[in-house]
């Protein structure tokens, strides 16, 4: 199969990851926006990115569809109906905050962008749905840095790719200090970034390799948020 998209993380990343975790061979094709906008968005089934080309050619191209396939492929989804649930709860809750994010700086200049983005992740929607996900990861998890019962699950690589590549400095005006004020999300993504395939796709695989809007800067700084 073969996973299509740019050069960065965006909604792309959770299932990268959960392929390498579930041993999963694939092809990992990275294209600009240029490239995109010349032909290959043609070819893709929704006319969007992310999106999976299986072996006999049909695609899936909505990223939580696609998600949800590769996890259950990874063993990272639950069997049990309810549980899933959760993790389906976490996943589609915290799936728009990099969009909420770049939405509240859209258009502005350079110091009020910032300021817009600052007060979405301390005042706003942003910061009310990581406190949900914060209380969830609270009831539902083992208090071990899962958050949906004690095994690693499709919820936690979503929260880890999700918090990391919002606070990495991909966006102007935010820190990695800033996830300081979630310890839950903290604890779940040193679950994550400490598993092998995950460290291994970071540090010497895919995922070290810059491209797109990516800076030397923006990677240290996304590892450091991954290691917080």
């Amino acid at each position: 199969m073969k996973l299509s998209y740019f050069s960065l993380a965006g909604k792309a990343e959770a299932t990268r990851l959960m392929l390498d975790i579930g041993e999963i061979k694939y092809e990992d094709e990275r294209f600009g926006f240029q490239e995109w906008k010349g032909g290959i968005k043609a070819t893709a089934k929704w006319g969007t990115a992310p999106y999976l080309t299986l072996a006999d050619g049909k695609q899936i191209g909505q990223s939580k569809a696609m998600g949800r396939y590769v996890a259950k492929m990874a063993g990272l989804y639950p069997e049990d109906a309810l549980q899933a649930a959760f993790v389906d709860d976490i996943v589609d809750g915290i799936d728009e905050i990099n969009a909420m994010v770049n939405g509240a700086g859209k258009g502005l200049e350079q110091a009020e962008k910032e300021a817009a983005r600052f007060e979405e992740v301390t005042k706003g929607k942003v910061k009310a749905i990581l406190d949900i996900v914060e209380a969830d990861i609270k009831s539902l998890g083992d208090g071990a840095g899962h958050s949906v019962g004690s095994t690693l699950t499709f919820a936690d690589i979503i929260i880890f790719t999700m918090t990391t590549n919002t606070f990495c400095g991909f966006f102007d005006g935010l820190s990695v200090d800033m996830l300081g004020g979630w310890p839950g999300i903290q604890s779940v993504n040193k679950t994550v970034s400490n598993h092998p395939a995950v460290r291994k796709y970071y540090d010497e695989g895919n995922g070290a390799k810059l491209g797109g809007m990516w800076t030397k800067e923006m990677h240290a700084a996304f590892i450091s948020a991954r290691d917080q």
